[in-house]
């Protein structure tokens, strides 16, 4: 048969008491077959040793408050309720292709005339800051130009930092004013619309500019909002 060995401790000088418990039914204690210590209250067990499923019973019914910094692979059915506001500033690789980015927009309700054939300026400016240089800015105008006179040629053009976006001839579009008979102007709605693509992260200012040939054209009107819109479309 097996035998039970109790053997002291070569260095120690203190008594083990092995007390037995007030019970006055017998009782069997079965040691384990392995080598190891013994377990008390004021052990500790390796997380690897531990295995199984531990009862529902065992959890409280809240849970200590601990926080999540090394969750992983929590599985997407598992996360319910409302998430909390976020910024999303610091978001990356976020599809971005043909989406609006930010739009600006200027208005203005000032008339404008000129008898020059140079590129003169309107209060109708704004400006705007790409996000990247692969952007490229939608632009709006919404305006109109009139005259009384006949067979005048109003050049209308959308400039940026100094570059007219349709050239310094003839800028992005002309309106042949043919007034025929009467006292009132011949008034004729203008609209432009550019896809520009700047190459540039820097501050960036639109604006609307027109000329004349062959006599006055006059743009805009205080009885009217014109409007320069400004879109950044992401690449």
């Amino acid at each position: 048969m097996s035998k039970v060995k109790i053997q002291g401790h070569a260095s120690g000088t203190g008594v083990l008491t092995v007390t037995a418990p007030n019970t006055s039914t017998d009782r069997t204690i079965t040691l384990p077959d392995t080598t190891g210590t013994l377990l008390d209250e004021n052990s500790s067990v390796p997380a690897a040793n531990l295995t199984g499923t531990i009862a529902d019973a065992r959890f409280p019914a809240t849970l200590p408050a601990a926080s999540a910094a090394n969750l992983t692979a929590i599985p997407a059915a598992n996360i319910t309720g409302t998430l909390p506001a976020i910024s999303g500033a610091n978001l990356t690789n976020l599809p971005s292709g043909g989406k609006v980015l930010q739009v600006v927009q200027d208005t203005s309700t000032t008339q404008y005339s000129t008898n020059a054939t140079s590129w003169q300026s309107t209060d109708l400016s704004v400006a705007i800051t790409p996000s990247s240089t692969s952007s490229k800015i939608l632009c709006i105008l919404s305006t109109q130009t009139w005259i009384n006179v006949q067979n005048v040629f109003c050049f209308m053009g959308i400039d940026r930092d100094g570059t007219n976006l349709g050239g310094q001839a003839w800028g992005l579009s002309v309106n042949h004013l043919a007034y025929q008979s009467g006292s009132s102007d011949d008034r004729n709605p203008a609209h432009i619309t550019y896809l520009d693509s700047p190459n540039s992260t820097s501050s960036l200012t639109y604006s609307f500019k027109f000329k004349a040939t062959y006599g006055t054209c006059k743009v805009m009107d205080s009885n009217m909002v014109s409007s320069l819109v400004l879109m950044e479309i992401g690449a």
